[in-house]
């Protein structure tokens, strides 16, 4: 990168978070650095475009904005979406970002052999059993890499499948046990006929009111937002829904074609499963996880718990809403797209907290990487660069 553009800007260390000066600098050094006796904050961001001068990270300098210049001093929630955002080479590039992510990457990779044939890192194989196990293992290893860079999460939470990395990071269970139940859970997972999931923009009640004066078969599978649901049922009565909600002007977008998830229909195989995890060694965690799956008859230390995963629908709505509100300063996407934060913030509305997403979608990692770092820097952490660089 020595041959990049770079624009250091140095804010003052008070919480006040005011922007002294920028520089411009083409040499390499720490992104971020700060100590307690420094009379500033600094932010570095690079560029490759050599035709233009660089500015400032907008979204770093909104980070301040949104918060009248404050820095933060709350609590950290991280938020693990489901397997849907998977992307191809997803872990070859992530390697690629640091040392720590590789090494981390590999480990997991070893583990995971005892359980499924093909390599986490053979990324020129796909199944829909290896990319869940991709996803999960993406999520682990970001989640570590902002714990060691210093921003330690107050409270996790697991969107459907992401809820096993969410697990992994409270303590809850080790990252091999994981993968085990993944593994374990693809192969019980069997419909009589295949399901379709859509997102509609709409209450529970008025999606389920439709379908029932439609005389079709649709259950609600996530439970998001207050006027955003996921809903599961065949093809033909999901794309039913589709053509009536389109007339109604109800926003519905079909998100999986290939099996449904999270409705009663997989009864038998939340029974089953809750058999096999009941070979899993549960801990008690370290860390809060905030439950998509129970209103609390169930805890995820019992096995039942993760049987009833496969057959509930997802309490997302419930767990964001379980949240301290005026004791949260970040909430982090750990995805590699950030797929949670528009729903956390229909939940949350404006509570003064910083919105990081730690990757976007077909973006450079590195660089999304590190703009994430920065924002969480400028909103009141203090970053360790060791494991980002």
């Amino acid at each position: 990168m020595s041959a990049e553009r770079f624009k250091l800007a140095l804010f003052s260390a008070d919480d006040s978070a005011q922007l002294l000066s920028t520089v411009e600098s083409k040499s390499e050094g720490s992104y971020l650095s700060y100590n307690e006796h420094d009379p500033y904050r600094a932010f570095m961001v690079y560029s490759g475009e050599e035709d233009r001068k660089l500015q400032t990270s907008s979204a770093a300098l909104g980070t301040l904005a949104k918060n009248n210049g404050k820095l933060l001093h709350g609590k950290n929630v991280f938020l693990f979406p489901g397997n849907g955002i998977h992307q191809k080479q997803m872990l070859t590039i992530l390697s690629g970002v640091s040392e720590f992510l590789a090494s981390e990457l590999k480990k997991l990779e070893k583990a995971a052999e005892e359980f499924y044939p093909v390599r986490l890192l053979d990324e020129q194989t796909e199944d829909a059993v290896i990319d869940q196990l991709r996803v999960f293992a993406s999520e682990v290893v970001l989640a570590d890499l902002w714990i060691k860079s210093g921003c330690v999460p107050d409270y996790l939470i697991g969107y459907s499948m992401g809820e096993y990395a969410a697990a992994v990071c409270s303590g809850l269970m080790s990252a091999s046990d994981a993968m085990y139940l993944l593994v374990q859970r693809a192969g019980i997972m069997h419909e009589d006929e295949p399901h379709w999931i859509a997102a509609v923009e709409t209450d529970a009640d008025t999606i389920i009111g439709i379908a029932e004066k439609n005389g079709l078969e649709i259950e609600i599978s996530g439970y998001n937002a207050e006027d955003l649901v996921t809903v599961c049922g065949i093809s033909k009565d999901i794309s039913a829904l589709n053509e009536i909600c389109k007339s109604m002007r109800i926003r519905l977008s079909i998100i999986n074609q290939t099996h449904g998830g999270h409705y009663s229909g997989l009864k038998d195989c939340a029974e089953r499963f809750t058999d096999i995890a009941k070979k899993v060694t549960f801990r008690t965690p370290h860390r809060k996880m905030l439950s998509t799956v129970s209103s609390g008859d169930l805890t995820p230390e019992q096995p039942a718990y993760w049987g009833a995963h496969i057959v509930r629908p997802v309490l997302f709505r419930q767990a964001v809403g379980a949240l301290p509100r005026d004791e949260i300063s970040r909430v982090i996407d750990i995805g590699v797209s950030p797929v949670l934060i528009s729903m956390a913030m229909k939940n949350l509305g404006n509570i003064g907290a910083a919105w990081i997403p730690t990757i976007r979608s077909g973006r450079n990692y590195r660089k999304q990487i590190l703009t994430a770092a920065g924002n969480a820097f400028l909103s009141g952490v203090n970053i360790k660069t060791d494991f980002l660089i």
